[in-house]
């Protein structure tokens, strides 16, 4: 699913890795003097979200209550960028953004942002928000209740000289939820974070570089009284490097990627994939191999091994009309490995003992692009995926605790997004279909046939800004039942002012749906909130 990339604050996208609630193909605020409609670019992202292709990438969203989509990243579809209506601004200015609205049934929401100018090629940018939401007993009929809180923070120093740039990013993102019927469950979580990334900016060499180290910290519990009570930590300590020979139209190109948790257990992928590169004004062509080579030690993995692996890597771009259609097609391959950092984000119900496993996805994919007079956006795609060890989630019975079971499966999808952009009016629409199927025949839970949605977004000479928006998903299979389908739908209306000062309000869930995303994750019921935003 799940990320549309390298929108104009890339600074934080750290932490969006591991969000509990988030973001897939959704809006972002894009941090730049264009505030008269801005401030109020507070749509609705996709039911769920996917893991992000992409973590440069920085997302403010009133309605922040869905969590990641698993395994959205076989099914989704972002455009690139090079096929997206809007431009990023090249010059750098000094931005500041805050937002604070509150609510009924009881929620809360606000968010700081702020980014320095370039000087002497460095620049600064810090982040903070919080978001919370604990609706009464009988807002959802008494059948019931979910309760979160999120806080985020992140920091960015950026060096820059002539020919490359180089990052550091601190991050902290923590959450509770509480889920209360006839049990009470909490659980909770902080993330800590500290990214390097060094790299060449412009080529003005025939050499290039993209080099990143990572270290993340991930620790919290789980507490159903006296039924159940877990804890858990995890390390995860990752490299990944790019480096690359330009000479015209061909790239000679070396991917190195390493990826490694320390916990009870100790397990690990190390991957490097050489590839040539052709691109011209017709053709873009990737071809290579991906030798990928994954271990194991400790009683959370299911199995104990050290394998390697040979992996195809082609990727087939044509430019059948320049500047308006685009056809591409790739078939790739990789090991994969979930962390419990990144399960907890998808899952705030986890249990503490699960197991952890390797995954083994072969995907091949079918891209098309159509761009009509910079307004029109068209995107259609196919893929079909053979996943060994695909993961799924089975019920702890008695408990609200979700344990993750691993089988081979095939999926097949299918989708297509519209975009249409002009001066004070723009839309959005999406559709999506999956079809996937166990080898051993079982249910494979939590994975929808059909998604659709979209929102429509009007300014009257850049004063008021209204925005609505409707996602719908079908109903999925879930450990021997279903989770009835969601229809959410919402509005934004505001008015700014002069000064870059703006109030609006929001209705959200109009229909009243109890949308329940995941077992015991369930969304605000009808909410109404106002709110206010200032930026320059």
């Amino acid at each position: 699913m799940k990320t549309i990339n390298r929108i104009c604050f890339v600074s934080l996208g750290l932490l969006l890795c591991s969000l509990p609630m988030g973001a897939q193909i959704e809006p972002t605020v894009e941090v730049s003097r264009e505030y008269d409609v801005k401030l109020l670019s507070l749509d609705k992202p996709f039911i769920g979200t996917s893991v992000p292709d992409s973590l440069r990438s920085f997302h403010i969203n009133m309605d922040y209550y869905t969590v990641d989509k698993p395994y959205g990243d076989l099914y989704d579809f972002s455009p690139h960028t090079t096929y997206l209506l809007a431009k990023r601004p090249e010059a750098r200015v000094p931005v500041l953004f805050f937002r604070a609205g509150a609510g009924y049934p009881f929620y809360a929401d606000a968010a700081f942002c702020i980014e320095t100018p370039v000087k002497r090629g460095f620049s600064l940018d810090a982040y903070l928000s919080h978001h919370s939401c604990s609706p009464s007993f009988d807002s959802l009929g008494g059948v019931g209740e979910t309760r979160f809180m999120k806080n985020e923070a992140a920091v960015r120093c950026r060096y820059g000289w002539k020919g490359g740039e180089a990052d550091l990013d601190l991050t902290y993102s923590g959450d509770l939820f509480g889920y209360r019927d006839t049990l009470y469950t909490k659980s909770v979580s902080n993330r800590f974070g500290a990214k390097v990334n060094v790299r060449s900016v412009g080529y003005p060499s025939n050499v290039c570089y993209d080099i990143t180290a990572s270290y993340g910290y991930s620790c919290g519990n789980i507490d159903a009284g006296t039924l159940f009570k877990g804890a858990f930590s995890e390390q995860n300590v990752d490299f990944s490097a790019l480096f690359g020979g330009l000479f015209d139209n061909n790239r000679f190109l070396l991917s190195v990627e390493s990826r490694n948790l320390l916990s009870g257990y100790v397990a690990g992928l190390m991957s490097v994939a050489p590839y040539y590169r052709y691109l011209n004004n017709v053709f873009d062509i990737k071809a290579g191999i991906r030798l990928s080579s994954k271990y194991s030690h400790g009683d959370t993995l299911n199995h104990q091994n050290r394998i390697s692996y040979i992996f195809p890597l082609l990727d087939v771009g044509l430019r059948v009309i320049p500047d308006v259609f685009w056809l591409e097609a790739s078939f790739d391959g990789d090991n994969s490995l979930g962390s419990f950092t990144e399960m907890r984000s998808e899952n705030p119900w986890i249990s503490t003992g699960l197991h952890l496993d390797f995954s083994t996805p072969y995907t091949a994919k079918l891209e098309g692009r159509l761009l009509i007079a910079d307004r029109l956006s068209l995107t259609a795609f196919a893929s079909y995926s053979i996943i060994k060890n695909m993961r799924f989630s089975v019920v702890d019975d008695g408990l609200h605790l979700q344990d993750y079971i691993y089988a081979d499966a095939k999926m097949a999808s299918a989708g297509a997004d519209a975009v249409w952009n002009s001066k004070g009016f723009s839309a959005k629409a999406y559709y999506r279909y999956n079809d996937c199927r166990r080898d051993d025949g079982d249910v494979p839970y939590l994975i929808p046939e059909k998604e659709w949605g979209g929102n429509v977004r009007y300014s009257y000479i850049g004063r008021i800004v209204a925005n609505l928006y409707l996602d719908h998903r079908d109903y999925v299979a879930f450990d021997g039942g279903t989770l009835d389908p969601i229809w959410d739908l919402g509005c934004t209306v505001g008015y700014v002012f002069q000064s870059k000062f703006s109030l609006f309000f929001k209705a959200g869930n109009i229909l009243g749906k109890r949308n329940e995303y995941l077992p015991w994750s369930v969304s605000q019921p009808r909410n109404f909130g106002i709110g206010a935003a200032y930026g320059f």
